[in-house]
């Protein structure tokens, strides 16, 4: 009898759990992980041989600023200069790759996976932290685990991911997503700490936020999460008599930095920014913002439907004209603002389901609004994507608690349904990751799927004559100045395709045709200066060499055909 005793004696001594915590062993808090890291690791096995591609090579490749060769002082005062920029965490992280690798993609590659592998870890630990809080512990916390881990499995294994993690360049969306991860996983610990230990967080929070928006812009909605993240499940800011006003006050903390940041990066004058940046794009403000909701439609349907034959580097997007133009621009815009004001009117009645879809939103509002980029990008996906995976899993989750089966039963069902929707998804990842093996399987998957777009076919040209392969390069020079007349480089290279076949009238016409278009383009008057110097005209080779070097005074092929030339022009005077 003084043994029972003992026992409930025991059992009423067990301290209450504190809020966000939940009872687990080592055993299961590492297993979630692990199968985290081997999915994200057979999807992109086979990437990390995979070459520089498109916008890697300016960027990484030629941009010599940031090719960081040693550690002396002189070095690092040059990478300061060459890091110079609006993502100089980013870029900082492109130059480590080349100190410890060079220009050797495999290191780029997997530094690359093992972001995206740290993102995934980072949502199922923020997700579960979320799920357990005082809020939400009472409905979510027997199902955290599984919601959390069913959410980063299908964030690590979806096609769509592939953009932001195979392309090199794209590290800028990857690394601001997870420093953005770190950033809510650190303040949701923190806001459960006490002490020094709470101080500690909220410092390292600090941090990592800094380094989220030193690596891409778009992070600077951070802060606007954290105050929902108060509001919807942390009610302490939202509670008492001046909950509204310290709401208020909340968002003004959040959106007056973020306006200064916009006007500084804008040199203080947002509206010549944008008139200067928008020349170079073939649509107005306007235009594009009435684009936009149909993109969104887009990436939604990549989201549900994420076949690899429907992926693609180079989406070509119609644009919308008016409401009417084309036809689906206004049930688009509508859809849009139903499902936006659907996620409001959740708030009171499913916190939760409001806050993923709202992360959603509010990650994808800055690249899809009216600034002056590109219409549609895949990598734009990867971390607003997290909102629909959170609110499936949920979903997901409550119907079968629902169901009306065994124990047993309910137990096989969730194991086997994510894994019927997670294997199929990890499978068309690894497909999708094979066409970026090479520029040509790239390049010719997005011709193939964008024919009516002039860069594909040029860059599919591009890569054909870099080979010497002229013949296979010359179509897709003629499609895509048949798609884009006025294209000044591919009027310029075909012509270099021509003299490589011993036809150098042709290949002077088009050089001249090239510079009609785009009279600053150098490398056409340096092709021109080769040119004439095979014609043996090397007075007019010599003043096309000149007219390069004036252009680009650092052009160093010009420089050197240039003292070739008169060296050649002076020996023919001495003779």
């Amino acid at each position: 009898m003084g043994k029972k005793k003992n026992n409930k004696q025991s059992k009423s001594a067990t301290p209450p759990p504190t809020p966000g915590a939940h009872p687990r062993s080592p055993a299961n808090s590492i297993h979630p992980i692990i199968l985290i890291l081997l999915l994200g690791i057979f999807c992109y096995s086979n990437t990390l041989h995979n070459p520089f591609i498109f916008d890697d090579i300016p960027n990484i490749v030629e941009r010599s600023g940031i090719h960081l060769r040693n550690l002396s002082f002189n070095e690092l005062a040059r990478l300061k200069q060459g890091l110079r920029g609006n993502r100089p965490i980013a870029m900082l992280s492109f130059a480590l790759n080349y100190y410890f690798g060079g220009l050797d993609p495999f290191g780029y590659h997997l530094l690359n996976l093992l972001i995206h592998l740290g993102c995934a870890i980072l949502a199922y630990l923020y997700l579960k932290t979320t799920l357990t809080l005082p809020s939400l512990q009472e409905r979510f916390a027997a199902q955290a685990r599984q919601i959390a881990l069913a959410s980063a499995l299908l964030f690590v294994a979806h096609p769509v991911q592939t953009q932001a993690v195979t392309y090199i360049v794209q590290r800028m969306a990857s690394l601001a997503a997870f420093f953005f991860l770190a950033t809510c996983y650190l303040y949701s610990k923190a806001r459960l700490a006490r002490g020094k230990r709470r101080f500690v967080l909220f410092f390292l929070a600090f941090i990592t936020f800094s380094l989220a928006v030193g690596s891409k812009e778009t992070a600077i909605t951070l802060p606007l999460f954290l105050v929902l993240y108060e509001y919807y499940f942390l009610p302490q800011l939202a509670s008492g008599r001046h909950s509204k006003r310290n709401l208020y006050l909340a968002l003004a903390a959040v959106l007056l930095p973020a306006l200064l940041l916009g006007l500084y990066y804008t040199n203080f004058k947002p509206w010549k920014w944008m008139n200067d940046v928008y020349r170079k794009y073939p649509f107005t403000p306007g235009q594009r913002l009435l684009t936009q909701p149909r993109v969104v439609i887009f990436y939604l349907s990549l989201l549900a439907l994420p076949l690899p034959s429907r992926l693609n580097l180079d989406h070509h997007f119609p644009l919308s004209r008016s409401l009417l133009n084309p036809p689906g621009t206004l049930p688009a815009l509508l859809l849009i603002l139903l499902l936006i004001g659907a996620s409001v009117y959740l708030a009171r009645r499913r916190p939760l389901l409001s806050f993923a879809l709202i992360w959603f939103w509010g990650n994808l509002f800055l690249e899809s609004s009216f600034l002056p980029i590109e219409l549609v990008y895949e990598h734009r996906l990867y971390l607003p994507s997290l909102g629909i995976f959170l609110a499936l899993s949920v979903l997901g989750a409550e119907s079968l608690a629902r169901l009306k089966t065994g124990n047993g039963a309910k137990q096989g069902l969730k194991i086997l349904i994510p894994a019927v929707i997670i294997i199929p998804l990890a499978i068309m990842t690894y497909q999708r990751n094979a066409v970026w093996s090479d520029r040509e399987s790239l390049w010719k998957d997005a011709a193939e799927k964008s024919p009516t777009l002039p860069r594909p076919h040029y860059n599919l040209a591009n890569v054909y004559a870099q080979r010497r392969q002229y013949d296979k390069a010359m179509p897709y020079y003629f499609k895509t100045i048949r798609l884009k007349p006025d294209h000044a480089k591919a009027h310029n290279n075909l012509g270099y395709c021509y003299f490589f076949k011993k036809d150098i009238r042709r290949a002077i016409a088009e050089s001249k045709i090239a510079l009609k278009y785009n009279p600053k383009l150098v490398d056409a008057y340096f092709n021109l200066g080769i040119y004439y110097w095979n014609l043996g005209k090397l007075e007019a080779a010599r003043r096309q060499l000149q007219k390069a070097l004036r252009i680009n005074p650092r052009y160093q092929k010009a420089r050197r055909g240039l003292k070739e030339l008169e060296k050649e022009i002076s020996q023919g005077r001495e003779s």
